[in-house]
Order: structure tokens, then sequence, then C-alpha cells
């Protein structure tokens, strides 16, 4: 491995390690004060985003509770693996070659990925998909 290679899993590590630490003091925050924040598009429009939910499935995952999280927002449940394979595939291929660009496959899964959240926004604001809604 050279230099390079060793550079780039660095930048990967800090990524990682930053996101951990502001998901972990979130999480802190709102097991203090009982509250996390309001989803704006909610706030805004009475309407559920693709997003509402994931910080009460975050929480739920995190406590073990996979049932409720999944309650909380199906798709993203759903998604973790994709991610998660997604992401790895990418960070390996960043270290070897330090290529940032994605190839066609990972354009392909994100624009599926993209076309999924807005089917899954649509949908469950509907009455008919109304169990795609976060539980209360």
């Amino acid at each position: 491995m050279d230099r390079e290679q060793k550079s780039r899993i660095m930048r990967i590590l800090r990524g990682l390690g930053t996101v951990l630490a502001i998901g972990i003091a979130y999480y802190l925050i709102i097991k203090i004060i009982g509250k996390g924040l309001d989803c704006p598009i909610r706030a805004i429009t009475g309407k559920l985003c693709p997003g509402c939910g994931v910080t009460r499935m975050c929480i739920a995952l995190i406590e073990g509770d996979f049932a409720t999280a999944a309650r909380y927002n199906l798709l993203l449940m759903v998604l973790i693996p994709v991610f998660a394979v997604f992401g790895t595939r990418r960070a390996i291929i960043y270290v070897k070659t330090g290529n940032e660009t994605p190839d066609k496959i990972e354009t392909a899964v994100i624009f599926i990925v993209f076309v999924l959240m807005i089917a899954f926004w649509i949908l469950r604001n509907t009455e008919a998909f109304s169990f795609l809604a976060p539980t209360e």
C-alpha cells in the first residue's frame, strides 16, 4: 500500500469519524431533552418527506429494535444494506485508484434509489399507503 492509498484511507476514516461523532452527539441530545429536530418539509407542507422518521429509526436501531425501526422508515431500513455495499465498494475503488466519480453501476444505483425515494414520498402521503407513515 503506497502513501497516497494510506492518505485516502485516513480521509475516509476522518469522514466516518465525523459523521459518527455528530450522530452520537445528536443521539445524546435527543435522549437528554427528549426531542429531535422537526422536519422542515412537514412543518411547511404538512406532508411527510422521504426522510420523516429517520431519527427515530436510527434510535431504534441503536437500541436493537429492528421492527420499530422499520415502522419509522421502511424504505431506508430496506436500503441500509444497499448503502453499506455501495459505500464499501466506493471506498475500495477510491482507496485503490483515487477515483471519486461513480461508475455506470453506481450511477444506476443512485438513480434507482432516487426514484424509489420519490415514489415512497408520494405513496406514504396517500390514504392507501398510510402504513408507510412513521408511527407516532
